[in-house]
């Protein structure tokens, strides 16, 4: 019998005794790889370790580490990082999981197909909204010059659908400025160094806090002028100065949706012809480009339409 890839799969952990046996279950669940598991412990003060440490009475190959104060994501995120030494490393969430058995081996024979691609994601992704329990399935981009369009302003990937090839991705830190979006950020790194892709494959389960939680992260971590900077920074680097007004306009619409009267309607139309004539100059796949501010412009007719009634 051939060997088996082998996989690091990384947990960041912070006060998770809730959550965490979903992700360790389903990581220990999967075929077709030799896995190991590293858990990043931020200094949790519930019952974490103690339910690490039941499952490394059962499990061979689960390791903790502890994240030193102040700790944060971020820090969680890159001490996992150093830890691999195998050629493939996936990333799980505490509070997700992988309901699909051969995930990663899918997702390990994607990789060997194709050497030029770093990481690839799930591009259907199941999301739990944890306030009311409605399921919805999250669709992403699956080629390469569909993801590149979407990296521009916002993220084409769930962090805890990523398998990715180590050589290529471990020496890209996460970036402690960017916490909350450390993932986006990451993702648009290794991306502009190595072609990157989804699969659709349906086997991420994503909890979605509630609408106020979400909220309260975006105040305390500044998310809405973080994106606007990093916006203004990649159209800047394809030498088009977006004013910063419209930066932010255009990156919070392209989160969430909002009424917009006629006057705004009308600007955010200015907006997305313009981008888009610039990106499709500057080499980016029309059709790409297209099907990225179709949707947005379907979304902005949807509210003034709303707001009109």
């Amino acid at each position: 019998m051939p060997d088996l890839p082998k996989i690091s799969i990384l947990i960041p952990a912070k006060n998770a005794e809730k959550t965490l046996h979903i992700a360790i279950e389903d990581a220990t669940q999967q075929e077709g790889v030799d896995w190991q598991i590293f858990i990043a412990n931020d200094s949790s003060s519930d019952g974490t370790l103690t339910l690490i440490k039941d499952y490394q009475a059962h499990f061979n190959g689960i390791h903790v580490i502890d994240v030193p104060k102040p700790g944060g994501i971020v820090a969680g995120r890159n001490m996992l990082l150093e830890q691999v030494n195998t050629p493939y490393l996936a990333w799980l969430d505490a509070d997700d999981g992988w309901p699909r058995a051969d995930k990663l081996m899918r997702q390990i024979q994607f990789l060997e197909k194709n050497p030029e691609h770093a990481l690839v994601g799930d591009g259907k992704v199941r999301g739990v909204f944890l306030e009311n329990l409605r399921q919805k399935n999250f669709r992403y981009p699956i080629s390469n010059e569909d993801i590149q369009v979407r990296l521009l302003f916002k993220n084409a990937f769930i962090m805890s659908s990523l398998v990715a090839r180590t050589s290529m991705v471990q020496g890209i830190a996460f970036d402690p400025a960017m916490e909350y979006l450390e993932d986006y950020v990451w993702v648009q790194q290794v991306a502009e160094k190595y072609s990157v892709a989804n699969m659709v494959l349906g086997g991420t389960l994503h909890f979605i806090s509630s609408t106020t939680g979400q909220d309260k992260k975006n105040q305390k971590y500044q998310v809405y002028a973080k994106e606007t900077l990093l916006l203004e920074e990649k159209l800047a680097n394809l030498n088009y100065k977006l004013p910063t007004e419209d930066a932010a306009f255009l990156a919070s619409f392209v989160r969430r949706n909002r009424p917009l009267d006629s006057a705004q309607s009308a600007q955010l139309k200015k907006i997305i012809i313009e981008v888009s004539a610039h990106l499709i100059d500057k080499g980016f796949k029309k059709a790409a480009v297209k099907g990225f501010f179709w949707d947005i412009q379907l979304r902005r007719l949807k509210c003034r339409w709303l707001l009109q009634h």
